[in-house]
């Protein structure tokens, strides 16, 4: 990128640029705020399984205060493993106290071929929360599909 748009700084500067600035655009809404302390309230175990680089991720998470409002936050850089591999989804049970298990545990996500295939290959019942992408039979399938984190959270609920 650096070349391709003739930029001066060091990869390093643009780094920390966009590192301290693309965090500023997240926002948590405050019905998935509330649907998580409800889901804590009820005794459930939450966990954040994203991939990415540690230092971007944490910067999102941090700027939403959704470390507040979670148990364990396990980011694919720090842990080793990434989605879909089942590896990361068990690290993530173990430093939660959980068992992976499809009566156990649920993974809610936006992409197909990481949240959803690697929930199913963690026995996890999996949410997608549905893009523009459409989904195909050739595609993991998810257990439920939800137009919003919102909505998930209100199906978790009831679950």
């Amino acid at each position: 990128l650096k070349q391709h748009f003739q930029l001066s700084d060091s990869v390093e500067q643009l780094v920390r640029d966009v590192t301290e600035t693309y965090p500023r655009y997240f926002v948590l809404d405050d019905a998935v705020a509330e649907g998580l302390r409800l889901l804590r309230a009820e005794g459930w175990r939450l966990g954040i399984v994203t991939n990415g680089a540690t230092t971007m991720q944490s910067a999102k998470i941090d700027q939403v205060g959704l470390r507040d409002l979670v148990d364990g936050v396990f980011i694919s850089e720090a842990e080793g493993s990434r989605k879909p591999e089942r590896r990361i989804f068990e690290q993530a049970a173990a430093k939660l106290g959980v068992q992976l298990g499809h009566r156990n545990g649920w993974m809610v996500g936006y992409t197909l071929n990481a949240d959803v295939a690697g929930g199913v290959a963690a026995g996890l019942r999996t949410i997608w929360l549905q893009s523009d992408y459409p989904l195909t039979a050739a595609d993991p399938q998810p257990h439920h599909i939800c137009a919003s984190i919102a909505d998930a959270l209100k199906l978790l609920a009831d679950a």
